[in-house]
């Protein structure tokens, strides 16, 4: 649209210029013949003058020779001027044109391809319209075989129904019958379970009496260690006090490691004392799970108090037995308080805050 524009607004200023160039063109032979008629005109004068000298005659010839010759020459100049631009304009027509042509040549080959184009979009109509009937053939026959489907289906869904009622009746029959023995299972089950706790209390009774026996032979040989432990502190002192005679410094110094050494071995018997204590507390408020096997062992970590109280305890090794993990920790926690000593050097300095106690049950 924009060069169809330029094309008709060029055309028309085209137009205007040469109607400029005829209207100059007619001007300047009008001026010629002006010129002309007056040189003509200016020459009869002196023959009408008979006063007039020829000298004065003679310049006035020259000077109108002058004028005609300056006048001979713009008008050559102006109709070479003309020629240059009829030429230019010319050439511009013929690019205009040639531009036009190419235009044109441009448009034709663009409607070509629309109508190829087009062909080709009522070709693709004419394959969707093939499709299209294709596809209702398709439908059809998918509708067909669906309601015979729906028919097999209910034909199907008949046969289910009876099946159910049958597989119903026979499933309540199977329910009466499960249900009888699951009464006489449980029955038995529990005859067998009475037998297995009273057969476990009579255990676990024999096995306090037995851990109770271990306990106090252990104290009473706690104490004779003591007793023991006294009278050789008290012989070492003594010892003590006689070389400090001799050499003053070197008694005080072995005095001093004596009472040390004596105090360690003290501090270490009561140690084993109260930790004998607590495992025999606990083993007495241990109860064996129902089919547990023997042999299990487990490594328990006690938190305590300097009360004895049980903060926390866990198996942090174990045989794999969760129950027996369990069972262990409950015993823990049915013994609480742990007879933990009340001395606080004795409590830290045996390890008393957190115990890690290995627990292997008779």
């Amino acid at each position: 649209m924009n060069n169809r524009n330029f094309s008709i607004i060029a055309l028309f200023f085209s137009i205007l210029f040469h109607l400029l160039l005829i209207l100059l063109f007619v001007s300047s032979a009008e001026l010629s013949r002006l010129f002309t008629s007056n040189s003509r005109d200016c020459s009869y004068e002196p023959m009408q003058s008979v006063a007039l000298d020829d000298g004065v005659i003679e310049a006035e010839l020259q000077k109108i020779n002058q004028e005609d010759r300056f006048y001979a020459e713009k008008t050559e100049q102006m109709q070479n001027q003309l020629a240059d631009l009829q030429q230019k304009h010319s050439q511009e027509l013929e690019q205009q044109q040639t531009h036009l042509q190419t235009q044109l040549d441009e448009k034709n080959q663009a409607l070509q391809k629309m109508d190829e184009l087009e062909q080709q979009k009522q070709q693709q109509l004419a394959d969707i319209e093939q499709q299209l009937k294709n596809y209702e053939k398709i439908q059809k026959e998918k509708q067909d075989n669906l309601e015979k489907l729906r028919q097999k289906e209910q034909t199907l869904k008949n046969e289910h129904k009876i099946t159910q009622q049958q597989l119903e009746n026979t499933r309540k029959q199977q329910q009466e019958h499960e249900k009888q023995q699951h009464k006489e299972r449980e029955r038995w089950l529990k005859m067998e379970m009475d037998k297995k706790i009273a057969a476990q209390h009579e255990e676990d009774k024999r096995k306090r009496l037995i851990e109770e026996k271990k306990q106090q032979q252990a104290l009473a040989k706690a104490q004779a260690e003591a007793k023991e432990a006294k009278r050789q502190a008290q012989e070492a002192q003594k010892a003590a006090e006689a070389a400090k005679q001799q050499a003053q410094a070197e008694a005080k110094a072995q005095a001093d490691a004596a009472q040390k050494a004596g105090r360690t071995a003290a501090q270490r018997k009561m140690i084993d004392k109260a930790m004998a204590e607590i495992k025999a507390k606990i083993q007495r408020n241990w109860t064996r799970p129902l089919g547990l096997p023997k042999g299990l062992k487990c490594v328990l970590e006690i938190r305590t108090l300097p009360s004895g109280d049980v903060v926390n305890v866990r198996a942090i090794q174990s045989n794999g037995n969760s129950a027996f993990d369990r069972s262990a920790e409950n015993a823990v926690r049915q013994a609480t308080p742990l007879p933990v000593p009340t001395d606080k050097e004795l409590y830290e300095a045996g390890g008393f805050r957190v115990i890690q106690l290995y627990y292997h049950p008779n």
